[in-house]
């Protein structure tokens, strides 16, 4: 509330078409892989190196640390690390060459949120009627002042 006037969030109804569908394919692009698969595809990629004696206790970590990317992203994260990695990666490893393309979509929801929250719809177009209707309340109102102007100056 900046100087007193209340600004009020437009309801997702009242947003434009584009707004909602930029949304709502921005959130779709940051949707998770599903957990099962993710756990299918990590065990899938991870084979091709032995595993390391602590594995049984880290395991959780390479979950966790793809648990919030996209099927799309993980699949190319994986593909990196079967492609270029010569030993057992790390949790960071995976998400190396994801991290800016993760980075960008989170941007893009939030900017989409962002000119959502910043909408404002246009403001209606007046008629003739109304503007005539207008100006003639605006002469009145004028005249009225001239009138109490006159009458202040007779009163002192």
């Amino acid at each position: 509330m900046a100087n007193n006037v209340m600004t009020l969030r437009p309801a997702q109804a009242q947003l434009p078409a584009r707004l909602r569908n930029d949304i709502a394919q921005a959130r779709a692009n940051l949707a998770p892989m599903d957990p099962k698969a993710l756990a299918v595809k990590l065990n899938q990629t991870l084979a091709l190196w032995p595993k390391p004696a602590e594995f049984e206790t880290t395991a959780e970590f390479y979950l966790e640390a793809l648990e919030t990317v996209p099927a799309d992203l993980v699949e190319k994260a994986l593909k990196h690390v079967r492609l270029n990695s010569k030993f057992f990666p790390k949790p960071a490893e995976l998400l190396e060459p994801i991290r800016a393309e993760m980075t960008q979509r989170r941007e893009s929801l939030r900017d989409a949120e962002g000119k959502a929250r910043n909408y404002r719809p246009p403001e209606p177009e007046i008629t003739e009627a109304e503007r005539r209707e207008g100006l003639r309340l605006f002469a009145e109102i004028k005249g009225s002042l001239k009138r109490m102007e006159t009458h202040a100056d007779d009163l002192v």
